[in-house]
């Protein structure tokens, strides 16, 4: 089944962009065999899109682009936008797995009321109708959310945990049935062997896509070394 056919009732708004980047290979479908994706955007070009990703649920007044920096030791995704929304980037590849995990590097420039820094699970709906579960940089703190029709509610936030601006860290987020878990740790520590945080919820269990994305449009939200597991595989870390 071609990919646009199986996600065009998740982001109508962006119909037009999936049929362009339709081909033959199914989605992931809930329970598939355990499969790992990795992407640091070191073969995207310098200032560009990056291929392979579809923004969604509000695309307007924002831009997703891949920096190289000199002084930067890896690519950057970088996100601009500039009027709050809920935005989402989608990792088309991954498809759209029910049990999921996602970690990446992130950090961001500015310490706004909205969320920073997303990483996205079980996502689908367009604007006014955003859906799906999010481990965000709110505020200061760190926090997992339930997005249902726009509508957004607090589920769990780490104890105890503040984030600074201008400073990396690593987010680890995993949706497995009603269980959602988080780890959250600095840039220069090792991974910690337990979850920072962790709450259930049965709200939200139909299969959905996996990716990056923001409310906030103050600052700016940079992204590296994503990786992502499903179907009950770990999402690898890649060194810095």
């Amino acid at each position: 089944m071609c990919r646009s056919q199986v996600l065009r009732t998740l982001f109508l708004p962006a119909l037009l962009l999936i049929l362009l980047a339709c081909d033959s290979t199914d989605v992931t479908q809930p329970g598939a065999a355990d499969q790992v994706f990795a992407q640091d955007f070191r073969d995207h070009p310098n200032g560009s899109s990056p291929q392979g990703w579809l923004p969604a649920w509000n695309v307007a007044q924002q831009r997703w682009e891949v920096q190289h920096e000199a002084e930067a030791e890896v690519p950057r995704l970088v996100h601009a936008s500039s009027a709050d929304a809920h935005r989402l980037l989608a990792w088309m590849e991954v498809g759209t797995p029910v049990n999921v995990e996602i970690v990446a590097r992130v950090q961001a420039t500015e310490l706004p009321q909205r969320a920073q820094n997303r990483l996205i699970v079980r996502a689908r709906g367009g604007p006014a109708d955003e859906t799906g579960y999010a481990l965000e940089l709110w505020q200061n703190r760190v926090r997992i959310v339930r997005l249902v029709e726009g509508s957004e509610t607090p589920l769990a936030e780490a104890e105890g945990v503040r984030w600074e601006p201008n400073r990396w860290y690593w987010l680890r987020f995993r949706a497995e049935g009603s269980r959602l878990q988080a780890r959250f740790w600095e840039d220069d520590q090792p991974e910690p062997p337990g979850w920072t945080f962790e709450t259930t919820d049965e709200l939200i269990t139909e299969a959905g896509v996996v990716g990056v994305g923001a409310h906030a449009s103050s600052g700016t939200r940079q992204f590296t070394h994503l990786a992502v597991g499903v179907g009950g595989a770990t999402a690898p870390i890649q060194s810095p």
